[in-house]
């Protein structure tokens, strides 16, 4: 797996998105739910995909505020894990899904922060 390259691809798309990539990832949110909780290699992340969508639904309600750039990332990473046909095709065995993992792990890092304060402001949750 070529992780700068894939690591190249989700910043270009980071780069040319906008908000309607989050709210198309909302509007998709249970075949990307589907998809995590049906694969071995995105189980792990089935939680903060969770709180990813809390985090977009609550910034087009107007309940909590965030920064564009995050929104957009989440949007971004949610749509790349949905997406069968990316850096690695997700038809590929074993490695096909790797990339997508790789992508939420990515987003996770970019938006730490922002989790965090999500966590605490809008949650009312402290780690």
């Amino acid at each position: 797996m070529d992780k700068q390259k894939i690591e190249q691809e989700f910043i270009k798309r980071l780069e040319t998105a906008d908000e309607s990539v989050a709210k198309e990832a909302l509007n998709k949110a249970d075949e990307i739910l589907k998809k995590i909780s049906k694969s071995a290699d995105l189980k792990g992340f089935y939680d903060d995909v969770n709180i990813f969508f809390k985090m977009i639904k609550d910034y087009f309600d107007g309940k909590c505020d965030l920064p564009v750039r995050t929104v957009v990332a989440i949007g971004v990473a949610l749509i790349y894990v949905l997406s069968p046909i990316d850096v690695i095709p997700d038809f590929i065995p074993i490695v096909g899904l790797l990339d997508d993992a790789f992508v939420l792990t990515l987003c996770i890092k970019f938006i730490k922060d922002d989790i965090e304060e999500y966590k605490r402001k809008c949650l009312f949750i402290v780690d």
